[in-house]
């Protein structure tokens, strides 16, 4: 799992299309300044953050800064602006991507990109910059590559560097990468040690610093809300818990029985119905005192008439069913 901050997805996104950012630190966070070559001058106008609003299909100003916006599964879609433009001539965003940034300059003009599919790259830079881990990746004509980790830098001499493993689900091994970090779509787990360092040696992929991937029986799959675990053969998730599988249980249901019974006249048509067997006995034998008051037999003793009615049971048995939930359904 990673995190996608506002910070990361707009420098991601402009490193994409090449465009320069530039932003200061503070206790706040960045500030960004200028985009594109554009600089805010500050006492006129400044670079305004906007959000996409789903519930209402509107651009509308965020109301916390540009670190603090989740991009992964909150705010998926944000918007640069002149605070001096109006907001309401912003394009929609490119919904159809898993994130995407617009920005507007001051002529009015606007470019949109967005991240179709999240590779290597991106969810490294977003998992690093989420733990706040300092990293520097380099681009070049072949792609991204890492040259620090952690304030620990690569050595010239090449005698050791950053490498990029992936895991291994069936041999639940770390594997090399042939590919760099750019060639790798989707990955579940990604791996970075210096060279030198036995691929053994390397923790399994954890969620977190204390919980194991899939409660340790699966594999995750997706990314943001459609995160979900594949669990194990016998395992099922967690009730409404995606991301945590446990063992299977089967429920058992025991055979249910419903009694009912009619009191009948002559020609066998029902005129009482009593549901159940927790019925009273005087209840019950008034009620075949009244039918046979109707039939001209009032005087008689319903407990010593023969012949006269008939009290019949129907039995209804519902089958004995083992429900066992599977993952298939359940996806």
């Amino acid at each position: 799992m990673f995190g996608l901050s506002g910070w990361t997805l707009t420098e991601t996104l402009a490193n994409q299309h090449q465009i320069e950012i530039n932003a200061s630190m503070s206790q706040y966070g960045h500030y960004v300044t200028g985009i594109g070559g554009e600089e805010a001058p500050g006492d006129s106008w400044y670079w305004e953050l906007n959000v996409w609003n789903q519930s209402t299909n509107l651009w509308a100003a965020s109301q916390v800064g540009i670190d603090d916006i989740d991009a992964l599964r909150e705010n998926q879609h944000i918007a640069w602006m002149p605070s001096s433009l109006n907001r309401s001539n912003l394009s929609a965003p490119l919904v159809e991507g898993e994130a995407s940034m617009t920005i507007m300059w001051n002529n009015g003009t606007e470019v949109q990109t967005s991240i179709d599919t999240f590779d290597g790259y991106q969810i490294t830079k977003g998992a690093l910059n989420d733990a706040g881990v300092n990293v520097t990746i380099a681009d070049s004509s072949y792609g991204h590559y890492m040259t620090s980790l952690g304030d620990e830098d690569a050595p010239a001499d090449s005698s050791w560097w950053w490498s990029l493993y992936e895991w291994n689900s069936t041999n639940a091994t770390w594997d090399t990468s042939p590919v760099g970090m750019d060639g790798i779509v989707e990955p579940k787990h990604l791996a970075w040690a210096p060279s030198i360092v036995n691929a053994s040696d390397i923790p399994a992929p954890v969620k977190n610093s204390t919980e194991e991937v899939c409660s340790g029986h699966g594999w995750e799959m997706g990314t943001g809300e459609g995160l979900h675990c594949m669990c194990d053969d016998g395992y099922t998730w967690d009730g409404g818990d995606r991301t945590s599988c446990v063992e299977e249980v089967s429920e058992d249901f025991n055979v249910g029985h419903s009694t009912i019974t009619y009191i009948i006249n002559e020609n066998r048509q029902p005129l009482v119905v009593w549901t159940g067997d927790n019925w009273k006995v005087p209840d019950f034998t008034a009620d075949l005192r009244e039918v046979l008051e109707n039939d001209g037999l009032g005087d008689s003793d319903p407990l010593e008439t023969p012949g006269m009615t008939f009290v019949l049971s129907t039995l209804a048995l519902c089958l004995a069913v083992v429900v066992r939930p599977s993952k298939e359904n359940s996806e």
